[in-house]
């Protein structure tokens, strides 16, 4: 019988236990080795500064590291909403690690940025990289003030709140932390039936009265707020849009948080119920264009940045889950090399990089809006498209989240073994955020109601013309039977607007030219061999699964490991 010391010693260094810290070493140093990605910023060298960029990626795993400190049910924040005296302070207190990682974000200027126009590039790529790690409790603030310091930019600065400097410091310290209080307690999508009153004073100022029954951004130190106008009619255009200072010479502003709530995700970001007491606030732009304003310019920053994010969770999710599979043994030998588990493995590729071209063409289209430079097709094509993408990107984020986890098996549903189960809650979140699928769905549908979808199909048509030479035969194949199929489905919606396979057409519509975009960006010279087999091999494989059959039928088995590459 061994004794305690040589058991204890010899379980400590246990070939598994090795396995898993190789795996970690293996899955940090290639996270951020991403050539697809390079791919997308070797095209766009006159509108991308990498060196930022470079330098933030190499600041990741001390990000990871950082986050796992306060992402966690010891590290959560909590109200502390008055002093030792009972003065109230409505102060929310956060793990000191959490401003360690703010000041890292925000030091890379991702929301200084916002202050040029068409700087779209940039920040998509630096939102995509710090969302390999989850939410952080940094994203959505930075997504907020991302879209502020646009809206002051576009609209122009209210007379009473004019330092956009501040909310766009690249010093986590001197920045104003933003948040945004649009849900009431009678439902967040409706926003044309929110009930808080926004009564103007003779100055020109305003006072709040009312509640907001979620703001994700509790601890901000400004938030963006709609109410509606005192005698303003119902719906939407009676709806202003203000920014609301969290505290009026040091004291707070009029408001009270009644509780901060736990969620299934995004957990070290404190979110809050509030009631107004009359908060002094200023008007963001024109009061009468309120809903405007929340639409244009803070929700499509917000649903475009979301969706990215779920981009980079996925890629952060495969790459887990793929270099596990690479050192895991089960029954003799890799996991890497069961069929079930390449599978997954080639499902999660797959969808990452449909995820990962669909965001660009978003932000393509976002740099036009930014720039000032759309036409008439582009910014419906922008309207569409950022609804139709994020609605796509988060649906299956989640199912990719999932594969990995399967992948780890018992491992997966492990909170500090990896970080799947916490990009998995995040992920949840991040599809009920800036418009639940429903919401998203419903928007399209009117817009392709009213629009028609001719300008929508006309674009699509010229993009798979110009991707069909790069496709192989099979590809093209199932592209011909897809667009046929997706053609007659919105030709179809305005006989019947309350199709239930109308989100399906949204997908199949979203998928073919994501397709479409790989095929182009695989006949490209800059793309290299390898990459140019994988784009093809995940068109196809895409494809097969949209309009095809059955995604481990036996036929797909050698596009799977085309996709899979060297990767496992």
């Amino acid at each position: 019988m061994p004794d305690f010391v040589s058991f204890d010693r010899e379980q400590r260094n246990h070939p598994a236990r090795e396995a898993f810290r190789t795996w970690e070493e293996d899955r940090e140093e290639i996270m951020f080795c991403d050539p697809h990605l390079r791919h997308f910023v070797s095209c766009r060298t006159e509108k991308l500064n990498f060196r930022n960029a470079a330098a933030f990626e190499s600041m990741m795993p001390l990000v990871g590291k950082l986050t796992r400190e306060y992402d966690n049910p010891r590290g959560e924040p909590y109200l502390d909403s008055v002093d030792r005296f009972g003065v109230r302070t409505e102060n929310v207190v956060m793990h000191s690690a959490h401003r360690e990682v703010g000041e890292i974000l925000y030091n890379t200027g991702i929301v200084r940025a916002a202050k040029t126009p068409g700087s779209s590039f940039m920040q998509a790529l630096l939102f995509y990289t710090l969302s390999h790690e989850g939410e952080v409790g940094h994203a959505c603030p930075i997504a907020c003030a991302i879209a502020l310091t646009r809206a002051l930019r576009r609209r122009g600065a209210a007379a009473e709140y004019e330092d956009m400097d501040r909310i766009a410091a690249v010093s986590y310290d001197s920045a104003l932390r933003v948040g945004q209080l649009m849900t009431e307690v009678q439902g967040g999508s409706n926003v044309g039936g929110n009930e808080m009153i926004a009564y103007r004073n003779e100055d020109g100022s305003y006072r709040l009265f009312g509640e907001k029954f979620f703001c994700s951004v509790a601890d901000a130190d400004i938030f963006m707020v709609s109410a509606r106008l005192d005698g303003a009619p119902g719906g939407t255009k009676g709806i202003g849009c203000f920014l609301m200072p969290r505290s009026i010479n040091g004291e707070p502003n009029n408001f009270r948080i009644a509780r901060l709530k736990r969620k299934i995700g995004t957990t070290s970001l404190p979110t809050g119920e509030f009631e107004f007491h009359g908060a002094l606030a200023c008007a963001l732009g024109e009061p009468e264009r309120g809903f405007e304003i929340l639409a244009a310019d803070i929700l499509n920053t917000a649903r475009w940045l979301n969706a990215v994010a779920g981009a980079g969770m996925m890629r952060s999710a495969y790459i887990t889950a793929s270099s596990y599979a690479r050192y895991r043994v089960q029954f003799g030998k890799n996991i890497a090399f069961y069929s079930y588990v390449r599978a997954r493995l080639a499902d999660m590729k797959a969808e990452w990089l449909a995820a990962l071209y669909a965001v660009w063409l978003v932000t393509d289209l976002d740099f036009l809006i930014d720039s000032g430079t759309a036409n008439e097709n582009e910014q419906y094509r922008h309207r569409l498209f950022v609804n139709a993408v994020k609605y796509v990107t988060a649906e299956e984020c989640i199912r990719a989240i999932e594969n990995g986890i399967e992948v780890l098996g018992g491992n997966g549903a492990i909170y500090d073994f990896s970080n799947l189960p916490r990009l998995l809650g995040d992920a949840h979140v991040y599809k009920l955020w800036e418009g639940t699928p429903g919401t998203l769905l419903s928007q399209i549908e009117r817009d392709l109601g009213r629009f028609g979808p001719d300008a929508l199909i006309a674009y699509a048509n010229q993009l798979i013309d110009e991707a069909l030479p790069n496709m192989q035969t099979v590809l093209q194949g199932l592209v011909f039977v897809g667009w046929n199929r997706t053609k007659s489905a919105l030709y179809n919606m305005k006989n019947h607007p309350d199709s239930p396979d109308f989100s399906v057409t949204v997908r199949h519509f979203v998928r073919l030219t994501v397709i479409a975009l790989m095929s182009m960006a695989a006949g490209r010279r800059l793309t290299s061999a390898s990459v140019k087999d994988e784009l093809l091999a995940t068109a196809e494989l895409i494809a097969w699964k949209e309009f095809g059959g059955s995604f481990e039928s036996g036929n797909t088995r050698p596009r799977i490991d085309r996709v899979l590459g060297l990767d496992v």
